[in-house]
C-alpha cells in the first residue's frame, strides 16, 4: 500500500508540472506570436507603403486579426493544455481508484488466502500435535521396555556372575580337597606299600628261618630215626645169632 501511495504521488506530481510546463510553454508562444506579429505589422506597415499604399485603418484591422489570431491561439493551447491535465488527472485518478480497487481485492484475496493456510496450519499443527503426542507416547513405552529389560538383564547378569562366582568358589574347594585327598591316598598308599614291604621281608625272613629250622630239625630227625633203625638191626641180627648159637 506505500508503494502504491507512493508511485500514484509521483504520477501526480509528474502531472502537475507537465501542467506547469505546458502553461509556460503557451505563455513563451503567445509572446513570440505576439512580437512576430508586431514586427511583422511595422515591416509590413514600413515596407508596404510604397507597394500597396493601403490605408492605416486597413493595417490596423490587419493588426487586430493578427493579434486576436494569437490570442486563440495561446487561448486554444491553454485550453487544450488544461484539457490534457484534467484527462491526465482523470486518468490517474481511475488508474488509481482502478489499482486501489485492484490493491484492495488482491489484498482481500490474500487474506482469505492467508486465514484458509493459517486454518490448515491449524488444522494440520493439531494433527501433527496428536501424532505427536501418540508418538511421545509410544516412544516412552517402547523406552520403558527397554529399559525393564535393560535392568531384567542386569539383574540376570548380577545373578549369573553370582553363581558362577559361587560355583567358582565351590569348585576351586572342592579341587583343594580333592587335592588333600589325593595327597593323604598317596601318603597312605605309600605307607601301606612299607608296610607291605616290611611285612613281607619280615614274613620272608621268618619263613625261612622256619624252614631252615624245619629242615634242620627235619635232617636231625632223620639222622636219629636211620640211627634207630641201625641199632634195631644191630639188635635183631645179635638177636638172630644168640637163636642159632
Amino acid at each position: 500500500t506505500r508503494a502504491t501511495k507512493s508511485n500514484t504521488k509521483v504520477n501526480i506530481g509528474q502531472t502537475i508540472n507537465d501542467g506547469v510546463g505546458v502553461r509556460k510553454r503557451a505563455k513563451a508562444a503567445t509572446k513570440t506570436i505576439n512580437n512576430f506579429a508586431l514586427s511583422d505589422s511595422d515591416e509590413y506597415s514600413i515596407t508596404a507603403k510604397p507597394r500597396t499604399r493601403k490605408s492605416t485603418a486597413t493595417r490596423n484591422r490587419n493588426n487586430e486579426k493578427a493579434t486576436t489570431t494569437a490570442v486563440t491561439k495561446t487561448y486554444n493551447t491553454r485550453s487544450k493544455a488544461k484539457g490534457q491535465k484534467s484527462k491526465k488527472n482523470t486518468t490517474t485518478a481511475k488508474q488509481q481508484k482502478k489499482s486501489n480497487t485492484r490493491f484492495h481485492q488482491f489484498e482481500h484475496e490474500q487474506g482469505q488466502r492467508l486465514n484458509e493456510t493459517i486454518n490448515k496450519i491449524d488444522g494440520e499443527g493439531g494433527i501433527l500435535n496428536n501424532w505427536a503426542n501418540e508418538r511421545r507416547e509410544i516412544i516412552l513405552n517402547a523406552k520403558k521396555k527397554m529399559d525393564d529389560c535393560l535392568t531384567r538383564k542386569e539383574d540376570n547378569i548380577k545373578k549369573f556372575k553370582l553363581g558362577f562366582e559361587n560355583y567358582q568358589s565351590s569348585t576351586t574347594k572342592t579341587l583343594e580337597h580333592l587335592i588333600k585327598l589325593h595327597n593323604q591316598s598317596m601318603k597312605f598308599r605309600r605307607k601301606l606299600d612299607d608296610d607291605l614291604k616290611h611285612l613281607y621281608e619280615k614274613e620272608e625272613y621268618e619263613l625261612n628261618e622256619a624252614l631252615n629250622h624245619f629242615f634242620k630239625v627235619h635232617k636231625r630227625a632223620r639222622k636219629s630215626l636211620l640211627m634207630t633203625i641201625k641199632e634195631d638191626h644191630n639188635i635183631m641180627a645179635l638177636k638172630r645169632r644168640l637163636s642159632g648159637l
